[in-house]
C-alpha cells in the first residue's frame, strides 16, 4: 500500500540538517511542517513535538534514528516530516550519533493507522539496507520512495 501521497511530501523533507546540536535540530525538521494545511494548531503542534522526550533507536554500533511522534488533535490527518545528517547529531540518550530524525502526527481518531505506521516505520528504518539508502539517497522523492517502499 503506498502512502506516499498521504503522509510525505518533498518539503517535508530535508537531506541537509543544517543544525548539529540535538534540540535545534528536532526543532528544525519539526518546523519543516508549518506550511503544511493538515496542521491546524501550528503552536499546540510545535509545542507538544518539542515537549517530548524521546530516546533514539539504535540501528548499528555506529548510528541511530529518533522519531517524535505525537496523538494530537492540532492535525487533521497524518503528517510527517524528516531530516538527515550525514555527519550525525550527538544526543545525550544515546551513544550512537543521530543521522536521521523523523516527526509524526496524527489525529486521536487514527489510533489504529498510528501503531501501525510507528510500528512499520521503526522496523524499516532498523533495518541496514533501509537505513543505508536513507543516507545516501540524493533527493527527497527518492527518500520518500524508499520510505514508502518498506512501508507496510
Amino acid at each position: 500500500m503506498d502512502h506516499r501521497p498521504y503522509f510525505f511530501s518533498p518539503d517535508s523533507v530535508r537531506l541537509t540538517l543544517t543544525n548539529q546540536e540535538q534540540s535545534a535540530a528536532v526543532e528544525e525538521v519539526i518546523k519543516l511542517l508549518k506550511q503544511d494545511r493538515r496542521v491546524t494548531n501550528w503552536s499546540e503542534f510545535f509545542q507538544a513535538m518539542i515537549a517530548l522526550s524521546n530516546s533514539p533507536l539504535k540501528v548499528d554500533e555506529e548510528n541511530a534514528v529518533i522519531i517524535y511522534h505525537i496523538r494530537t488533535n492540532s492535525v487533521q490527518d497524518l503528517v510527517m516530516a524528516a531530516g538527515r545528517s550525514i555527519s550525525g547529531i550527538s544526543f545525550k540518550e544515546s551513544e550512537q550519533l543521530v543521522r536521521l530524525i523523523i516527526v509524526i502526527g496524527i489525529p486521536h481518531a487514527l489510533s489504529q493507522e498510528y501503531l501501525r505506521v510507528l510500528g512499520s516505520l521503526a522496523r524499516s528504518l532498523k533495518e541496514p539496507a533501509v537505513f543505508e539508502k536513507l543516507l545516501t539517497t540524493e533527493s527527497a522523492d527518492e527518500f520518500i520512495d524508499i520510505l514508502s517502499q518498506h512501508h507496510e
